[in-house]
């Protein structure tokens, strides 16, 4: 007959050496879990701490096998979660406290390789200036250029010469184009044709040229700032009136000028686009000081027409809105004397008119931030550029061409650093793209029988 070998151990003492069989990684709480369920159970301690610890014979009870098989299940378990946790944890990855820095590649989009719109819908990429011209920073030139039996329309890096094509048109007797101009939003430009009305339009973003059948008025269209509505003004048998058209040719609003009003060609939108810009005669004579020159600005929301100015010494030509629609700028045209033509200012508020020059001088063009005026002066030897300040002061000469062409319709870039211009051989044509320093120096040629806007 076997006998058993008592034991007498305290409760602390077996904690212990159920933690030792249990191992470090036994979930917390395992072990006093069992102590508790044995403790409950309704026998005398030196009977089932064998049991649990060493095998027992049957007839010392069923109770205490059962509880030390269940310690030896959980126990099983417990290894079994550890062993199979470790295999599928990933990888511990330290993190390193001062990680290196990886500079993220610029992008820049390639130039297209055949001159016509592409299909693709991505964005046109921003043309930024070369590094060692980081001083310079100005948006693209969108640029019209002759070719043999094309016009060319794409975006120009006026710094590093950086091309990006966005389409052309077939070469034809109205593809003559007297200039090109963006929308105020730089996400659509205007080709004008030989008529001075709007041929097409540059879609910058999608890449496209559409071509537009709004026809000629015989006068010069002019384009709103929003880039969605044109500006003509058209004779009929009740006189002058300002029409405004959509892109679609469809007539928007069309308001009645003064009565006997003579109009000229010449119109102009306001910044915020909430009223154009009309002059005429009226009335009109060869007599000097008996002619009357009006400026009106026409609302275009169908508001009253509101008379900006009455000049009795001289006439308007070219009108152009200051950036911050306090003043506009004309240019005169030719009249009887004393009448020379030259450059001067309207004050909107009031209508006092200003002459700032007193010469052939013609195409005058705002800086960005309405201070200074670029212009054209013909010497009767060639004509070349100028700038002077908004109220006519520090007059300066940039260039000085010796063609009969000469030098016309200057730009300013977007920070009032450069002017570029169109430079025009004796016998006409678009004429070869320069810039120029507004401070002075040497021009440099930067694309040929072409016209730009900045």
């Amino acid at each position: 007959m076997t006998s058993t070998m008592p034991f007498d151990l305290t409760d602390a003492a077996i904690e212990r050496m159920l933690a030792e069989r249990a191992g470090p990684s036994a979930p917390g709480g395992l072990v006093s879990g069992i102590m508790a369920a044995v403790e409950a159970t309704p026998q005398r301690r030196r009977s089932w701490i064998p049991r649990v610890l060493a095998p027992q014979p049957r007839s010392t009870g069923g109770r205490a096998l059962l509880i030390a098989a269940a310690v030896t299940i959980a126990l099983l378990a417990v290894a079994a979660g550890i062993i199979v946790g470790a295999l599928l944890r990933p990888p511990t990855q330290r993190l390193d406290p001062n990680p290196a820095v990886v500079p993220t590649p610029a992008v820049t989009a390639a130039p297209s390789a055949t001159p016509k719109p592409t299909d693709s819908h991505a964005p046109i990429a921003t043309i930024t200036p070369s590094p060692s011209d980081s001083s310079i920073v100005n948006g693209a030139m969108v640029v019209y250029q002759f070719r043999d039996t094309v016009v060319d329309l794409y975006l120009l890096d006026p710094i590093t010469g950086r091309k990006i094509m966005i389409g052309n048109l077939q070469k034809t007797s109205e593809s003559q184009g007297q200039h090109i101009q963006w929308a105020t939003d730089r996400k659509r430009a205007f080709v004008f044709a030989s008529s001075d009305s709007v041929q097409a339009i540059l879609d910058i973003e999608q890449g496209t040229v559409e071509l537009l059948g709004l026809g000629s008025s015989g006068g010069r269209d002019a384009v709103s700032p929003a880039g969605d509505l044109v500006a003509r003004v058209e004779e009929d048998t009740d006189g002058s009136s300002l029409s405004i058209i959509d892109l679609d040719g469809n007539e928007v609003r069309r308001t009645p000028l003064p009565a006997g009003l003579q109009a000229f060609s010449e119109v102009a939108w306001a910044p915020d686009g909430s009223s154009v810009l009309v002059s005429g005669c009226l009335p009109c004579s060869e007599t000097a000081g008996q002619q009357h020159d009006h400026v009106f600005a026409v609302p275009t929301d169908g508001g009253a027409i509101r008379e900006v100015a009455n000049w009795t010494t001289g006439s308007f030509g070219w009108l152009g809105w200051s950036p911050d629609m306090t003043t506009i700028v004309f240019s005169g045209l030719g009249c009887s004397e004393p009448c020379t033509g030259g450059i001067g200012t309207i004050r909107v508020r009031d209508g006092l008119v200003t002459g700032l020059t007193n010469a052939a001088d013609r195409s005058p063009a705002w800086s960005h931030d309405g201070r200074r005026i670029a212009f054209a002066r013909d010497s009767g030897t060639g004509r070349g550029i100028y700038v002077m300040d908004a109220d006519g002061g520090n007059l300066a000469r940039l260039t000085s061409a010796v063609t009969d062409g000469g030098d016309r319709s200057p730009l300013w870039s977007p920070d009032g650093a450069w002017v570029v211009f169109s430079r025009v051989a004796p016998d006409g044509g678009l004429g070869d793209l320069y810039v120029v320093s507004s401070t002075g120096g040497e021009p440099r040629l930067i694309e040929q029988n072409a016209v730009a806007d900045w």
